[in-house]
């Protein structure tokens, strides 16, 4: 099973809903299916027991009741595939390592920026919201190789845990696998262009994309707005509020300590 997560507010450019299917259904489906698209990179655990791949089925499958209930929002940097896969991994007790955020200095500096450049604080918010996110809960390819490595090193008894060792989810994962695989699917031919290996930082990224944004290709997307008379008290973006408010303090913060370096050398040349 697959269970894949995408704005229910928009129409996607894939034409996938977010939902719960089959992997070749998620792979292979004309005009929908991620093969398409890209390649596909697998590391499959073969289990002895259905106790592991159950209890974090078992703990995912009700957000998607609240998903189209729209009590939380997706969010492409805050609330995504990845971010709600890997919270819900380490939720059930696989302790899957963080490997931080981009940089705060950066996410900062960026606020700043494009909020003067692009004359709109919510430009600067979005780049402060993906340059200050947790890495493994942003980039699929970060989340897909920290939690790979920490798989192998669990089964191979290297697993580094600060706590008393394993979890018991983790120790079901440790005594149930029988074997790993790894597993290339290509991407099928078609009308669409081939696409490559994912980034895994935002610095891959910016390496690979045209460094003037209007050179960028972003395939519109039309809107598909939740109706307003079942939309609940609990649908909120309060992330949004919070990552701007820290936003401004951070730059006020900057500010003041430019501000200061500036007086203290000035000072300190008479």
């Amino acid at each position: 099973m697959v269970n894949n997560f995408y704005n229910l507010d928009e129409v996607s450019e894939k034409g996938i809903i977010a939902s719960m299917l089959p992997l070749d259904n998620y792979l292979m489906d004309l005009n929908s299916g991620q093969s398409y698209y890209r390649p596909t990179y697998l590391l499959v655990a073969v289990l002895k027991d259905t106790r592991a791949a159950s209890r974090f089925q078992a703990a995912i499958q009700p957000l998607y009741n609240h998903f189209y209930r729209h009590d939380f929002l997706y969010h492409h940097s805050k609330v995504n595939c990845t971010g709600i896969s890997l919270d819900t991994l380490r939720a059930i007790g696989w302790k899957i390592p963080h490997k931080g955020a981009t940089s705060y200095l950066k996410a900062t500096a960026a606020f700043a920026y494009l909020s003067v450049t692009d004359r709109s604080l919510a430009s600067g918010n979005k780049m402060f919201d993906y340059l200050s996110e947790e890495q493994t809960r942003l980039f699929p390819r970060a989340a897909f190789e920290v939690a790979s490595e920490d798989l192998l090193a669990i089964l191979n008894g290297r697993a580094a845990r600060s706590d008393n060792g394993l979890t018991d989810y983790e120790r079901a994962l440790r005594d149930d696998a029988v074997a790993v695989l790894f597993i290339r699917i290509p991407q099928i031919p078609s009308s669409r262009s081939f696409g490559t290996y994912p980034v895994a930082s935002y610095d891959e990224y910016r390496s690979r994309a045209p460094a003037k944004r209007s050179q960028w290709k972003i395939v519109p997307v039309d809107p598909g707005p939740f109706p307003d008379e079942l939309r609940e008290a609990l649908s909120a973006e309060g992330h949004a509020i919070i990552s701007s408010v820290t936003a401004i303090a951070m730059v006020g913060l900057s500010l003041l300590g430019i501000a200061g370096w500036l007086i203290l050398r000035g000072s300190s040349t008479h």
